[in-house]
């Protein structure tokens, strides 16, 4: 379940306890007349003190009955929507502690990440990239999970991506083509399986809009030839430049819409050979901007 799911699904328990702690009330008999709601503790006064009273289970039920199926309704609708750039994703995926064989392969080097690319790409599954025939890394991920997809850069634009493989079974990665691993939107992952590729593998990588938390980028520190990396729209804060210090080759990082904050400043050191960093929609203060253009003389700093 995502945030919004579930909020739906505690405000339909709570509204049914409250219900169940507040029920409708009735005089006793089978054609008591119905009174008004009021606590178990504290019932109403009966019209008539001889009758005697009673719970009205049939209207309880009935109310509890319609609560249940909007808040069902509410939970369904809540889902989170088809991920920018890519076909319906797969939805929330319960970590799983396992990992990949990954055989073979060389260097893969790149540029540019096009985002104006990601939100055009169209829903529909296109044609896999048409890539030179010659042989690759060769990836096997466990338990038949769907993670997400392979991109590989287009012949046509240097700055655009186009579809090459989903990231589940058994992949072989192209040769001597810029890679980019894109995660499924929305989704908890279990990063484990990353730790065996190669330093080279993967040119960039795409976690924004997933539910990534700071110390399972640990998982990423073996990628040195990492490039590019997208962490927007995430639950990252400033901790995250720790786990990520030992990616000395990174260029790009997004951490727009995150909870990164000033505390950023004294740890970016670590990113060496950073190019552009953006950080829009996040808790870094003016000054701490400023501070940042100052460190980075030679890197792009977005606020």
């Amino acid at each position: 379940m995502n945030t919004k799911q579930r909020f739906a699904c505690l405000l339909g328990v709570f509204i049914i306890a409250y219900m169940g702690t507040n029920p409708p009330w009735k005089e006793a008999g089978p054609k008591g007349l119905p009174l008004e709601y009021a606590p178990i503790y504290a019932p109403p006064i009966p019209k008539r003190p001889d009758a005697g009273l009673e719970i009205d289970f049939a209207r309880l039920l009935l109310q509890i009955g319609v609560t249940a199926i909007l808040t069902g309704g509410l939970v369904a609708a809540g889902g989170e929507p088809v991920a920018r750039g890519s076909e319906a994703q797969i939805g929330q995926e319960n970590k799983e502690g396992s990992t990949a064989r990954i055989e073979g392969g060389e260097e893969k080097s790149g540029r540019e990440k096009s985002e104006q690319d990601k939100s055009a790409r169209d829903k529909s599954r296109p044609e896999p990239a048409k890539i030179v025939a010659m042989p690759g890394k060769r990836i096997k991920f466990p338990g038949g999970k769907n993670y997400g997809e392979f991109l590989v850069e287009s012949d046509d634009d240097d700055d655009a991506w186009e579809w090459f493989a989903d990231a589940e079974g058994e992949v072989e990665l192209p040769r001597g083509k810029p890679v980019q691993l894109e995660v499924t939107k929305g989704s908890t992952v279990d990063l484990s399986f990353v730790t065996l590729f190669d330093a080279d593998s993967l040119h960039s990588m795409d976690l924004s809009e997933t539910e990534i938390k700071d110390w399972e980028l640990a998982n990423l520190k073996k990628l040195t030839g990492l490039k590019e990396l997208d962490l927007s729209s995430t639950e990252v804060t400033s901790e995250v430049f720790k786990y990520l210090e030992g990616l000395t080759g990174l260029r790009k990082l997004w951490l727009d819409d995150t909870n990164v904050d000033d505390e950023c400043v004294a740890k970016v050191k670590n990113l060496p050979a950073l190019q552009k960093l953006s950080l829009t929609n996040t808790e870094v203060t003016e000054s701490g901007a400023k501070e940042l253009a100052n460190k980075l003389s030679d890197c792009e700093v977005v606020v």
